[in-house]
């Protein structure tokens, strides 16, 4: 495929519910290259998030995020310079997030892939995660295969 001939098509439609791109190739190889080059590029992660903890508005850098769980309605983030517990939800967390680099390890837990120095496989398919911060956490096993494949083993 040469690079240099990509076609862009614009369809401009006000009942579409939500934005979408579609990738039209030759191969399958073809489009994943075409994906891999244009994802960073959609990817709306914020540097700085503001987290509302009770009163108050905290700005955290994206970067400083290691660990996000829910536990009865409340976020728990660890980050590298302490941690916040706030209403927000989990998912609008997410969403300011670099994608490349969190990946969701259970229906509640979202984690820096960065920050995994190890894994250990549990009972029932599970695993644990060791993090940089020394956490020990779970990997629920619906997540397992994902995270696998994030992590090229």
């Amino acid at each position: 495929m040469d690079d240099s001939k990509i076609k862009i098509q614009e369809v401009i439609d006000p009942q579409l519910k939500e934005n979408y791109i579609a990738i039209h190739a030759q191969s399958e190889p073809q489009a994943q290259i075409l994906a891999q080059q244009i994802s960073p590029c959609l990817n709306q992660s914020q540097e700085d998030i503001a987290l509302k903890v009770d009163d108050q508005y905290f700005i955290v850098r994206t970067k400083e995020i290691i660990y996000l769980e829910v536990n009865q309605g409340v976020v728990t983030i660890t980050t590298s310079k302490g941690n916040y517990q706030t209403r927000q939800s989990l998912s609008s967390l997410a969403d300011k997030l670099n994608s490349q680099d969190f990946i969701r390890i259970s229906k509640y837990a979202l984690v820096r892939i960065q920050a995994i120095e190890r894994l250990e496989l549990a009972f029932s398919g599970n695993m644990y995660a060791y993090l940089s911060t020394g956490q020990q956490v779970n990997v629920s096993r619906r997540f397992v295969s994902q995270l696998k494949n994030r992590l090229g083993i």
